[in-house]
């Protein structure tokens, strides 16, 4: 698969000089693609946001991939996806959720525990952690719909998801990104975006698959983004508008945490 992936972005880099990829708010990617073969918007979620859709996703893409065993919810989530600190951003195509993936950001101010990888690779994660790292960020849960059977617009996909996840990495100013990826997904962040094998395990919390924890700093992997494939181009004012978003989702649950305190109260 991952051959697939490489060969299907370098046909499509060379199609991106008539693309038009900039974010606009709410975060959206429009007209990607042929103008309608593949028309995929990514739209950004925080923990307030209504992901129903996203964690209905990613039940399906992992029960069909046979990662987690079938019950009777339907739907794949746990307690990061409640933090404030965590987005989750899906790729939707004609109005369905056809992606996802889940980034949780941790470090700032010394704190520890926002990130899933620091509770299953603790040693790993807090080496790296206890050093001069001030800010992090983990991508996780990342999910395709199985139904979807294209490999190039799976790549298409994929490929959307890691892009706009980058570039909200960059707006918060993390310094260091970690991926907790299927064993089988860990050549494509190697080869596409410059990760490097960190530490690996037999399984990731619920998920009873063989795992790999990947990591790089983000000054190696901002150049490796830029002299590797055209489609990871980002532009300065995709980074501001998702700063800008991020401002809005923050003051948003800091606003929504003084109301519930007022209530409880």
């Amino acid at each position: 698969m991952q051959a697939d992936i490489a060969a299907a972005f370098a046909i499509r880099a060379r199609e991106l000089p008539a693309l038009e990829m900039l974010f606009k708010p709410p975060l959206v990617i429009g007209g990607f693609g042929d103008q309608g073969r593949y028309p995929i918007s990514a739209q950004v979620f925080s923990a307030t946001s209504d992901k129903q859709e996203i964690y209905k996703l990613r039940y399906r893409a992992f029960t069909q991939a046979g990662w987690i065993a079938p019950d009777d919810t339907g739907v794949l989530r746990d307690s990061f996806d409640d933090l404030p600190t965590a987005y989750s951003i899906g790729a939707f195509y004609n109005g369905d959720c056809v992606g996802s993936l889940r980034l949780a950001f941790g470090g700032a101010n010394g704190a520890r525990g926002l990130m899933p990888c620091e509770l299953f690779f603790p040693d790993e994660t807090g080496a790296i952690l206890s050093g001069t790292i001030t800010r992090t960020v983990e991508f996780s849960r990342m999910a395709v719909d199985p139904g979807i059977a294209a490999k190039t617009f799976r790549a298409v996909i994929y490929a959307s998801l890691v892009r706009a996840g980058l570039i909200l990495t960059y707006a918060n100013e993390a310094d260091f990104a970690f991926a907790a990826v299927h064993r089988k997904m860990s050549r494509f962040y190697e080869i596409m975006c410059g990760f490097r094998l960190i530490a690996q395990s037999a399984s990731y919390g619920s998920i009873a698959e063989p795992t790999h924890l990947l990591g790089r700093d983000l000054v190696a992997l901002d150049r490796r983004r830029q002299a590797r494939n055209a489609f990871f181009r980002i532009q300065p004012e995709e980074i501001d508008d998702a700063r800008d978003l991020l401002a809005k989702f923050e003051s948003e649950d800091k606003h929504s945490r003084i109301a519930g305190a007022k209530l409880r109260a």
